[in-house]
Parts: C-alpha cells; sequence; structure tokens
C-alpha cells in the first residue's frame, strides 16, 4: 500500500531532520599516512658563522635574519645572537640574564614573529619569570640590548606554560605541565581558560604530573594566525586546530602506537623501547615542516634515520627528506629552498654546529 504526502505535510519532518543534523558534532577527521609520494635522502653541509653562542639551543630563519638564542641557566653569554641570512655574518647580540628590566632568566620561543615595514618583532616567553614579550630584533641589533615593545604577564591558573602561541595580546594557546589538558586556551576579555582534553585515549595513563610528557610535543601557528598545529613525540602524530582550539583532522601514520610504554611497567616505567618521534616543527603560509628524531630510548642502540616530514595544510603528506644526523632544532628558509639544523653540543665543545640542507624534490 502506498501513501502520498503533500509537500506541507512533509515541510515540518524536513525541518526537524535539518535541525537534527546541525545539532550533530563533526566528527574530526583523522588522515591515515603509510608512505610519502616522495622519499629522499639529502646531506648536511656545515655552515661558519662569524661568532657561535655558548651552549645554544634554537635557531630561527626568519626574514632576512639567522637567530640563534643559547640556553638558560647553562652558559654565561647573551642569549640572542642575530646573523645576516645570506652571509652568514654577525649583526649583533643581545640579552643578558638577571630579573632587571628588559633582562631574561629562561626565554624560550616558538618563532612567532611579527614583520613590519622596517623592523621584525619576536615572541618570547620567559619560562621563569611568566612573562611574555615582543621583542624588537631591529632596534635590539642597533643598540646591543634588549628592545621591549610590549610585555605581560602569563596567567597564574596556568601551572607551568610551554611552547606558548599569542592569539592576540593577551590571548594564548598552548600547553600546560599540569594535569588539565593537553592545550589550553586563554581569552583574556573573559579572563577565561578553555582546555582540551588530553588525546588520544591509552589504556593506562600514568600519573597526573606525568600526563605532559606522555602527550609532550611542540606547538604552533601558521603566520595567518587561522590554524593552532601540536605534534607529539611519543604518538607518530600531528593535530591540527582551529585558532580556538577546535580539532580540525589529525595526521595518524598506520605505525604510530596506540599505548606507548610510558609508565606503563611498574618494574620499567621508561623502556629503552620508547620510540620518540616529533620533537620541533617549523610552520610557514605553504606547508607544515616536522621534525621525526625516529629514536627509541635506548640511545646506545640508533638504528633509525632521522627524518623530515611535510605537509600540505589540507593534512596531505609530500615528501619525506631522510637526514644524515640529528639536530636539535631546525628551521627553514623557503626562499632559498634550505633547511637550517642547529646539532647538540659535541662532548669537546659547548658550542653547536650549524648543518645547511637543500631542500629539492
Amino acid at each position: 500500500m502506498y501513501y502520498k504526502y503533500s509537500l506541507k505535510q512533509l515541510l515540518p519532518l524536513i525541518i526537524l531532520f535539518i535541525i537534527s543534523a546541525c545539532g550533530q558534532k563533526e566528527v574530526p577527521k583523522t588522515i591515515l599516512v603509510k608512505e610519502f609520494p616522495q622519499e629522499i635522502s639529502i646531506e648536511g653541509e656545515r655552515i661558519d658563522f662569524d661568532s657561535l653562542p655558548l651552549c645554544p639551543q634554537e635557531i630561527m630563519v626568519i626574514d632576512t635574519f639567522i637567530i640563534k638564542k643559547r640556553m638558560g641557566e647553562i652558559c654565561n653569554d647573551d642569549f640572542f645572537y642575530v646573523y645576516n641570512k645570506n652571509s652568514n655574518e654577525l649583526l649583533g647580540t643581545f640579552g643578558t640574564e638577571g630579573r632587571g628590566p628588559n633582562e631574561f632568566l629562561y626565554p624560550t620561543t616558538i618563532g612567532q614573529f611579527i614583520k613590519k615595514s622596517n623592523y621584525l618583532n619576536l615572541w618570547v616567553h620567559d619560562l621563569h619569570q611568566n612573562r611574555i614579550q615582543l621583542l624588537n630584533i631591529n632596534k635590539s641589533v642597533e643598540t646591543g640590548a634588549p628592545v621591549i615593545d610590549k610585555s605581560f604577564s602569563e596567567p597564574v591558573e596556568i601551572f607551568h606554560p610551554m611552547f606558548v602561541v599569542v592569539i592576540s595580546e593577551g590571548d594564548l594557546v598552548g600547553k600546560s605541565m599540569g594535569p588539565e589538558g593537553r592545550l589550553f586556551h586563554y581569552n583574556k576579555k573573559n579572563d577565561s581558560i578553555k582546555w582540551v582534553e588530553y588525546f588520544p585515549e591509552v589504556d593506562k595513563l600514568p600519573p597526573d604530573h606525568m600526563l605532559i610528557n606522555l602527550y609532550l610535543g611542540p606547538v604552533g601557528i601558521k603566520p595567518d594566525y587561522s590554524k593552532i598545529v601540536s605534534a607529539l613525540q611519543l604518538f607518530k602524530r600531528i593535530d591540527v586546530f582551529s585558532q580556538e582550539t577546535e580539532h580540525l583532522f589529525s595526521i595518524v601514520f598506520d605505525d604510530s602506537p596506540d599505548n606507548p610504554e610510558f609508565f606503563t611497567d611498574p618494574d620499567d616505567e621508561i623502556p629503552n623501547t620508547l620510540m620518540h618521534y616529533y620533537s620541533d616543527m617549523f610552520l610557514s603560509d605553504n606547508y607544515i615542516y616536522v621534525y621525526n628524531h625516529n629514536l627509541s630510548n635506548d640511545s646506545e642502540s640508533i638504528v633509525n634515520t632521522p627524518e623530515l616530514h611535510i605537509f600540505t595544510w589540507e593534512g596531505k603528506p609530500v615528501v619525506c627528506y631522510r637526514l644524515d644526523r640529528r639536530f636539535i632544532s631546525f628551521s627553514v628558509d623557503e626562499d632559498n629552498g634550505y633547511l637550517y639544523a642547529l646539532t647538540s653540543p659535541d662532548t669537546e665543545e659547548i658550542t653547536s654546529q650549524v648543518f645547511r640542507y637543500k631542500l629539492t624534490r
């Protein structure tokens, strides 16, 4: 038997269906990666500079500059060394250690900058002074001392923020050493904090004070401020969020561990077989660059090659570069097609070496 319904009779059902569909939360997309379209082995060349900071920890290629920053609380030296990108000429150094005005205790950066017509600003987070500052690179080089254009305190409600991204003046996204969540979003206007819960889920969680170590990994922001990227060190995955920390999609490798062996065995809490993946990233308008350490916890049995993974902003894998050495920090000069890598200090020197790789494909 068949029944005939008029459009007028069906209209309430159609409206109800639309409302129901709109009310359903869209599940973030997972992009499963089995392999890269291209895998290329490349070798680096050592680059010599006029002078090197003691104990360098970070390297950044920004605009026409190469900027190196040293570790905190170890070496008695200026924190920032600035070079000409094309000639490697030292342009200036600045930044002394202390609690005074325009001094630092433990400055960290994620390479987030603001480019104006005649100067460059770099956001700097001082971990031990709970302070976020906008550092004027050009004026600091000219004067030989830090010139701070803006400064504000981090919210006291967040326990030891890390990898801090400045969305707008006072609005922040980053990680915390506390157990509340994997990411926080602080809204200065409302003085409110939204947390992104720890994920992906595992069968057995470590103690609360160790959660950050299970979900450790770098955070960065796209230069146009539209997307936040969070990569993980013990999972082989990268998660992309909106500016408001809405989870947009995840890039997950088919060999990413579901349950990393971290604090799962009381007799072997951090086993030698524990793998370490993403430890650093660089974000441009065009691509997501992430450094895969590809190293087990037992450093004496290194068998895996470190890699640079490149993805589009839609999560599509582009190329995997197999590298000839490991490093602690990297940056990309897209204008000239180079990767700059900073190695760990060796046993004989407290300075590090810089290697440059040509990215060809």
